[in-house]
C-alpha cells in the first residue's frame, strides 16, 4: 500500500578468522517485516525471523536463535518525539573459549526542542549478551550472561546549520554472572561538530 510495506529478507554473513582458535561459520537469516509511513507523526519498521549458525568444525552442534530489529519513531507534539528500538540477533564471541553470543538489545530516545536552537536528549538502553556455551573462572563453571545498562542526558546547542555543540553525562554499568566482569564508568562529554 502506499504507506505500508510487506517485505521478506534474506542475509547471508561468512564468518572467517586468520587463526584456528574460534570455529568459521556461516549464517542465514530470514526475516518476515512491515515498514510504514501511515501519519506525520508515526513511522518505523518491524522484522523478525530466525537465523541459523552452522559451524565449520564438525564437533560443533549448529544452531539457530529467533532474531529481530526493530525501530518507531513517534512524533508526540512538533517539539517532542520518541524513538524506541529493539533488536535480537547473534554476535562473534570475544572470549576465545566460548562459539558465540546472542544479544538482545532495547533502547528509548526522548528528543525534546526547548529553543529553536537547543535540544535535550533523554536516553536508555537495555543490552544482554548469552554466551553458547559454560565458561570456567576462579574453579567456578557456569553459564556466561552479561547485562548492560546505559543512560544519557545531553543537550544540544546549534549555532550555525553547520556547526552545533553537544554537551551530556552518560552511566554504563556492566553486571555479569561473574563478579570479576562487573563495572561501572562515568562519562561527562564535550562535543563541537562542523559539518561542509
Amino acid at each position: 500500500r502506499p504507506k505500508t510495506s510487506l517485505f521478506y529478507e534474506y542475509e547471508f554473513v561468512d564468518v572467517s578468522y586468520d587463526k584456528d582458535i574460534i570455529s568459521d561459520s556461516t549464517e542465514h537469516h530470514n526475516f518476515l517485516g512491515i515498514q510504514w509511513d501511515i501519519t506525520a507523526k508515526s513511522k518505523g519498521s518491524i522484522k523478525a525471523g530466525y537465523g541459523f549458525k552452522d559451524f565449520s568444525k564438525s564437533e560443533l552442534d549448529d544452531d539457530n536463535e529467533f532474531i529481530l530489529e526493530a525501530q518507531v519513531d513517534h512524533k508526540i507534539t512538533g517539539k517532542t518525539s520518541i524513538i524506541l528500538k529493539a533488536s535480537r540477533k547473534t554476535n562473534e564471541s570475544n572470549i576465545s573459549t566460548l562459539n558465540y553470543m546472542t544479544s538482545d538489545y532495547f533502547q528509548i530516545d526522548y528528543l525534546q526542542k526547548i529553543t529553536g536552537k537547543i535540544t535535550g536528549n533523554v536516553s536508555f538502553s537495555y543490552g544482554r549478551n548469552m554466551y553458547s556455551d559454560k565458561l570456567t573462572l576462579n574453579g567456578v563453571t557456569k553459564k556466561l550472561r552479561d547485562n548492560y545498562l546505559t543512560g544519557l542526558i545531553a543537550l544540544q546547542y546549534k549555532f550555525k546549520e553547520w556547526l552545533e555543540m553537544d554537551a551530556g553525562y552518560i552511566l554504563n554499568k556492566r553486571e555479569s554472572t561473574f563478579s570479576d566482569f562487573n563495572y561501572t564508568t562515568n562519562i561527562i562529554f564535550i562535543k563541537l561538530l562542523g559539518t561542509l
